[in-house]
């Protein structure tokens, strides 16, 4: 069993896009400033409302522990997730997770999460899971709830590997040269990223011949989860979502030869190499030190 420092400082990632009316200021300000070990870095994902100014009242009221990125053009949660997740790990943290904005899944989930990658060597990614177990509260609509089951069948027959819940908005993951290589380029998939982890996750490991996917992957079945109102989330986004899949299935399982050399060279120049930045993104807060900027790949 390798060895692997403690997770003592966590960066979370909260994507956000026109959230002004969902972004509780106080919940947020509230927990950094109680959990010393716990960083937010919000992604203002070209929000045309005060969402940014949210996020800014968010780090006055924190301090240092809060950063605050800007994306001038909406370019999607999953490269809104990408940009800070890329800023976050050149921070040197332990682990990063991402949070939904609307803090569906409470923050006080997260030290469990981070209990899970302390309490198993071998994990990587610990992933949220919303299941109606006794003893839980998982307050979710029931046409989404079937829905999102059949979604996450789908998604695991598209890119083999079989998940409980793959769209649940709250993930954590060890740094390290996996999660550098899987966070180096842009993801193909705009709405469904999260599957599209999972897809870059099994091939690298297939290809570095390290553990499984079903060793490396933790699903943590989390023990709350709230429907918030407000969710732009439509059925038609479950039509997208199918286009998407397919686009996966053919990149990532039935032609994954250059997404596999790709996630080789990546992983092998892990510390060297240069993700690919998006040319719109600033930072509007920065908690800390200077960071020089992340160039762009070539």
């Amino acid at each position: 069993m390798k060895l692997l420092r403690k997770v003592e400082s966590c960066a979370v990632v909260i994507p956000c896009f026109n959230e002004a009316e969902r972004l509780n200021v106080d919940t947020f300000a509230e927990y950094v400033c109680d959990n010393d070990e716990i960083e937010l870095v919000f992604v203002d994902d070209g929000s045309s409302d005060s969402t940014l100014e949210s996020a800014q009242a968010v780090s006055e009221r924190a301090g240092s522990s809060v950063s605050v990125l800007r994306l001038e053009e909406n370019c999607g949660k999953a490269e809104a997730v990408r940009q800070g997740m890329l800023w976050a790990a050149r921070r040197r943290f332990a682990a990063i997770a991402f949070w939904d904005a609307d803090l569906a899944t409470p923050l006080e989930t997260i030290p469990d999460f981070v209990e899970v990658l302390n309490r198993h060597s071998n994990v990587e990614v610990v992933w949220g899971t919303r299941l109606p177990l006794m003893g839980h509260t998982i307050d979710r609509d029931a046409i989404r709830r079937q829905t999102g089951k059949l979604f996450s069948a789908s998604s695991a027959a598209a890119v083999g590997v079989g998940i409980q819940d793959a769209l649940c908005g709250a993930k954590m993951f060890r740094t390290g040269p996996m999660l550098d290589a899987i966070l180096a380029r842009p993801f193909s998939s705009r709405w469904i990223f999260d599957v599209e982890i999972l897809a870059r996750l099994d091939v690298l490991l297939k290809a570095t011949g390290g553990l499984s996917v079903q060793e490396t992957l933790y699903e943590f079945p989390v023990d709350a989860w709230y429907e918030i109102a407000g969710s732009r989330l439509r059925m038609t986004d479950f039509l997208r979502a199918t286009v998407e899949l397919t686009d996966l299935c053919l990149r990532y399982r039935v032609f994954p030869g250059r997404v596999k050399e790709r996630l080789l060279l990546d992983h092998q120049q892990s510390g060297n190499v240069i993700p690919t930045q998006s040319p719109n993104c600033r930072v509007v807060v920065d908690a800390s030190e200077p960071v020089e900027p992340l160039r762009w790949a070539a």
